[in-house]
């Protein structure tokens, strides 16, 4: 899957925005050949507010799954600010170490002598996908 440079994509929006705004504002205030423009800006405004919902940032030692219609469609490992089109939905999964300390539990074993056993489980996710998924 492709993911974009937010700051690029934001940049490239900022200007169509406001190109689209000039446009509108030419089209609307002059009675000449600039109403033609006046469709035109609303033509690069509109579509603006779909590409808005395309934006997510990933930290370090995370990374997000991203589907669309529940169906997997790939994974996004750059930190940083990104953008992808506004229809996949992304959940954010982390990557960090993380540890599981059971309390100690005293047994006896057979000639009855006490033995203390305590479990420490070190963990990794090592496919998100998979660990989205339950898979």
């Amino acid at each position: 899957m492709k993911t974009y440079d937010g700051w690029c994509v934001l940049l490239t929006q900022a200007i169509t925005v406001t190109t689209g705004i000039i446009f509108i504002a030419l089209g609307s205030s002059i009675e000449s050949l600039m109403t033609s423009l006046l469709p035109i800006g609303v033509l690069l405004v509109f579509p603006n507010f779909f590409l808005l919902g395309g934006y997510y940032s990933v930290a370090n030692n995370e990374c997000k799954v991203f589907e669309l219609c529940s169906k997997y469609c790939g994974t996004s490992y750059e930190v940083g600010y990104r953008w992808v089109p506004f229809y996949y939905s992304g959940t954010t999964v982390s990557l960090r170490v993380s540890n599981f300390e059971t309390s100690k539990i005293v047994c006896n074993d057979a000639s009855g002598t006490p033995i203390v056993i305590e479990v420490v489980v070190v963990a990794q996710v090592r496919d998100p996908a998979a660990s989205r998924y339950n898979v």
